[in-house]
């Protein structure tokens, strides 16, 4: 599946910061730096390693024009000190950084369609460092592009959708990432544990060492494959109501531009559309009734309570 070295190592002598973990919390780089001994990554986790590696392939194909796969890059931070990382590859026709990332359904309508990559730091800070590492080579690059490969149940990709960007569009820049490294190195010879900047960016392997409180965590796949199912639902509803806002604002204002009788409807197709205008009661001010000596406990209705679920992102 891959360089299976920790997020932080040292390799004759220098100390060597993975590209693919340089926008982790500082806390949690520190304590590779410093030797702690991380928990096991969740089963789950492991599994969308190995989903991710196996789909590469596929999703570079769908790109096209890839060369340079797995080259590597390196960039010196300091003395005994850099930063180092495996490209997915390079398309020249367009002179792209190309990298690949398999996401589940849900994760794709519910963040990344909402976010891009500025909802995922340490993509940010990869690509940052992947696009740096390739100049300092001399490669020409004019963007980068995101190809994100959608998986079924079985995690299979069945789709590849592709994203472009500037470089400049990025928020870190190279200077922000050796700063961040300097920083983590120096309280490693101190030995004071840096602060929490990004707390317990989830999953973490030394969760235990965060400010936040513990929760649980679990492998159900079942309660995992409803929450995705939830969230998925839930941008569908989302992105629904505010289609079906933008349309009705359309339709008032195409139906006013009409020669009609006010309220008449106007069959179209195999519509009936027209206008409706509803007034809304106020509110009853139940603090002003009470501030005027009502006992309005009284005209209360009857308490219930209802349950829901909720579910949001981890962090």
């Amino acid at each position: 599946m891959g360089d299976d070295r920790p997020n932080v190592y040292k390799e004759e002598g220098v100390w060597v910061y993975r590209a693919s973990a340089a926008g982790r919390c500082e806390r949690e780089l520190w304590a590779y730096r410093t030797g702690m001994t991380p928990t096991a990554h969740p089963d789950w986790l492991l599994k969308a390693f190995q989903e991710g590696h196996d789909n590469e392939a596929k999703i570079l194909d769908a790109v096209g024009g890839i060369t340079m796969a797995q080259r590597v890059i390196e960039i010196p931070v300091g003395k005994g000190v850099l930063f180092r990382g495996a490209i997915d590859g390079y398309q020249e026709s367009s002179r792209s950084l190309v990298d690949a990332k398999a996401f589940a359904e849900s994760t794709y309508y519910t963040k990344w369609l909402k976010t891009g990559i500025r909802g995922f730091p340490s993509y940010v800070a990869q690509m940052r460092l992947y696009g740096a590492g390739l100049e300092l080579q001399g490669v020409e690059l004019n963007r980068l592009i995101m190809a994100i490969g959608i998986k079924d149940d079985d995690g299979v990709v069945q789709k590849v959708k592709q994203f472009r960007y500037s470089f400049d569009d990025l928020p870190v820049t190279l200077r922000d990432l050796k700063r961040k490294v300097m920083r983590i190195e120096a309280a490693a010879v101190s030995g004071e544990m840096p602060p929490c900047v990004e707390p317990l960016q989830y999953p973490c392997s030394f969760f235990f060492i965060h400010d936040e409180k513990e929760i649980m965590v679990s492998d159900d796949e079942f309660l995992e494959k409803m929450a995705n199912k939830w969230r998925a639902a839930k941008v569908r509803e989302d992105a629904a109501k505010k289609d079906r806002d933008e349309a009705g604002a359309m339709i008032l204002s195409t139906l006013d531009e009409m020669e009609r009788e006010k309220g008449e409807a106007v069959q179209v197709g195999d519509w009936v559309v027209s206008d409706v205008n509803q007034t809304n009661k106020g509110r009853v001010n139940w603090k002003k009734m009470a501030d005027d000596g009502i006992d309005v406990d009284g005209y209360r209705a009857k308490e219930t309570k209802v349950r829901y679920a909720t579910v949001k992102e981890a962090k």
